[in-house]
């Protein structure tokens, strides 16, 4: 009988013009696998539970003949049966080889917890020298190889004594689950803190202090207006007080153009995909329709920033565009001239914190080192529209 393989592991299956034996014989075969994966999985809860108890020693060795006697006869797992389909019988063969994975996987999980213990007293040291990395740490912000330097060294030997070398991609992932593991210990929704108001933790209340007590003070005002940066020639430079609003209007009129120049050239590919549909013998009236749609759709959203243009080529459209936005941009700088930019910095101040005291089921803790917002919409060139794209960068 001939055989194809049609799994991505190992089993050949018979022909399958012999229906009977091929539906049977897969059915058996998908059965004793999932049954050696139960296998599996009962073995690594069984050494997760023994491990709690009992010595790391008895998993620091990698030869197989020592954690075979350490852990696979210790715990008496060729008795040990699988839950699922207990009409078929695994050889002890078949048992031992479940157990190889499962210990190298439980072994793998010890290394990564011992480390992770390693990791927090690390921090602890590193937030009592360094306050601005409890920020860092609360925003999720990935750290630098420089300040990943202590941590290196605290987990260059791991629980068994091996060396090990962890790269900084890894090293910040360990971090970013200590904080996990922290909000979930200490984060909490406005709504609870109102709820159990008698009862609240001292870290809860001093919190509710801190947020009470925040203001929009002049250092404050100073810190957001300083910043704001920008991206010059691929290094990040701070944007002067004195460029603020212009580098405002560039960035509003580059926002423009993104969008404007991914309309035109949909409008100038459904043009040609009319024409060309047009010159067939017998044209589609359904595709016609659908161009003629899509081509308004996308125009009716370059009419909304420039009103009555036309265009053939996508650089025609560009000089057009451009003639339109340094127009604007000129107009706008002169009409902005005296704009307080202080006063639009408390009134967002103000309107966040109004949002952090609304939104009742928002983490407070999230909420505040890691907010995230609702990208800014442009839907016109207009100074309404440029004054709230503004507000929502200062917010």
């Amino acid at each position: 009988m001939s055989s194809t393989i049609l799994t991505r592991t190992f089993s050949l299956l018979p022909d399958p013009s012999d229906s009977l034996s091929y539906k049977g014989f897969y059915k058996e075969i998908t059965d004793l696998l999932v049954k050696t994966r139960a296998l599996k999985n009962e073995y690594v809860q069984r050494m997760i539970s023994d491990f709690s108890t009992a010595s790391i020693e008895f998993y620091s060795s990698t030869s197989m003949a020592r954690f075979w006697q350490a852990v696979y006869d210790r715990l008496h797992f060729s008795k040990v049966t699988s839950p699922q389909f207990r009409v078929f019988e695994l050889k002890e063969r078949a048992k031992q080889c479940a157990f190889y994975d499962a210990y190298i996987s439980v072994r793998e999980w010890i290394k990564r917890v011992e480390t992770l213990k390693t990791i927090i007293p690390t921090l602890c040291e590193e937030f009592e020298k360094n306050e601005t990395l409890f920020e860092s740490f609360l925003s999720g912000t990935r750290l630098s190889a420089s300040q990943l330097k202590p941590f290196r060294t605290a987990t260059a030997v791991d629980c068994f004594g091996e060396r090990q070398q962890l790269s900084n991609f890894f090293l910040n992932n360990f971090i970013f689950q200590v904080r996990n593991v922290f909000h979930a210990e200490h984060d909490f929704t406005w709504s609870e803190m109102i709820l159990n108001k008698g009862a609240i933790s001292p870290f809860q209340a001093l919190v509710e202090h801190e947020i009470g007590s925040l203001k929009a003070s002049d250092a404050f005002i100073e810190r957001v207006l300083g910043g704001f940066t920008r991206t010059k020639k691929k290094k990040i430079v701070p944007v002067l007080l004195e460029n603020l609003l212009e580098d405002f209007i560039d960035g509003h009129v580059r926002k423009i153009q993104w969008i404007t120049t991914k309309k035109a050239g949909h409008v100038i590919s459904m043009r040609r995909q009319h024409e060309k549909e047009n010159e067939k013998k017998r044209p589609r009236k359904s595709k016609l329709e659908k161009n003629e749609h899509d081509s308004k759709s996308a125009m009716d959203v370059i009419t909304s920033f420039f009103e009555g243009m036309t265009f053939k080529t996508l650089n025609e459209f560009k000089h057009e565009r451009k003639s339109r936005l340094n127009a604007f941009k000129v107009s706008l700088l002169a009409e902005l001239e005296h704009l307080d930019l202080n006063k639009m910095i408390i009134d967002s101040f103000l309107l966040e914190l109004s949002k952090f005291r609304d939104a009742n089921n928002q983490y407070v803790l999230k909420r505040l080192f890691k907010p995230s917002f609702p990208r800014i919409k442009i839907t016109d060139l207009s100074r309404e529209s440029f004054m709230d794209y503004m507000a929502r960068r200062f917010h």
